[in-house]
C-alpha cells in the first residue's frame, strides 16, 4: 500500500487541517464513529509559538468533541485550557490490539509505555487558575528530559521539559504564564479489528469503546 493509499484508509471520514507553515496539522473526524474525534495533532518545534492554541480552537470550532492523548499533566492541563475534561484513564494492558502509532518508540528501549486519557469537552466550562504546578517536578517522571528556553511572549528564561521524545513545552512562571506545547499531542484513530466480540469489563476495543465507557462516568 502507498502512501497515499494508506493516508487514505487512517482519515477516512476524516477533515485534514494544515497550518500555513506546513508545521503543524491535526485531523478531525466528521463521519460515524469518528465523528467529534481530534486525531493526531501534530506541532512541530520550527511552528510559531501562538499557531498552538489557535490550532485547538480551529479544532473546537469545526467540532471536536473528544481526544485521546498520553497521560501526563502537562498534556491533560494544555486541553483543559480548551475546556477538554479527563473521563476515564487506561492502561496499554486494557486495550485490545490499539493502533501501533500509540505506543512510543522509547518503550522500545526499555520505558514502561504510558497510560492513556480520553478526554471530552464540556461546553459550559469554566477555565481554572492559569497556572499549574511546578513544571520541574515532573522530572521524577521517567524519560523526562530539561532544557533552558526563552519564553515566546516575554523573553524569560525558563526550563523547558520534553518528555519521551513525544512531547515538549513550557509555562513561563517568571512572567507572563504562557503555556507552550509541541510534539504528537493527540493519538490516531482507533477503530478496532471490526471482529464481534463480548464487551469484558475493563477492556476497551476502539476509540469508540473508550468514549461509550467515558460518557457512563
Amino acid at each position: 500500500m502507498d502512501d497515499k493509499a494508506q493516508a487514505d484508509k487512517r482519515y477516512g471520514g476524516c477533515k485534514c487541517f494544515v497550518s500555513e507553515s506546513g508545521f503543524s496539522m491535526f485531523a478531525l473526524g466528521v463521519e460515524g464513529d469518528r465523528a467529534g474525534w481530534l486525531y493526531d495533532v501534530f506541532v512541530s518545534p520550527r511552528e510559531r509559538k501562538p499557531v498552538v492554541a489557535a490550532l485547538i480552537r480551529l479544532a473546537v470550532k469545526q467540532g471536536a468533541r473528544q481526544l485521546v492523548t498520553y497521560e501526563h499533566p502537562f498534556l491533560e492541563w494544555f486541553f483543559l485550557q480548551f475546556g477538554f475534561e479527563t473521563r476515564i484513564r487506561v492502561k496499554h494492558s486494557q486495550l485490545n490490539n490499539p493502533p501501533q502509532e500509540w505506543i512510543p518508540d522509547s518503550v522500545a528501549s526499555g520505558f514502561s509505555c504510558p497510560d492513556f486519557l480520553c478526554m471530552v469537552r464540556k461546553d459550559d466550562y469554566t477555565i481554572g487558575p492559569s497556572m499549574m504546578s511546578d513544571t520541574e517536578d515532573f522530572a521524577s517522571r521517567a524519560g523526562t528530559v530539561f532544557c533552558d528556553q526563552y519564553c515566546a511572549s516575554c523573553g524569560s528564561e525558563l526550563p523547558a521539559l520534553r518528555w519521551l521524545n513525544v512531547f515538549g513545552g513550557y509555562q513561563c512562571r517568571r512572567g507572563c504564564g504562557t503555556l507552550h506545547v509541541e510534539g504528537a499531542l493527540t493519538l490516531a484513530p482507533w477503530d478496532g479489528d471490526g471482529s464481534a466480540s463480548v464487551p469484558q469489563p475493563g477492556r476497551f476495543s476502539s476509540g469508540a469503546d473508550l468514549l461509550r465507557f467515558a460518557k457512563q462516568g
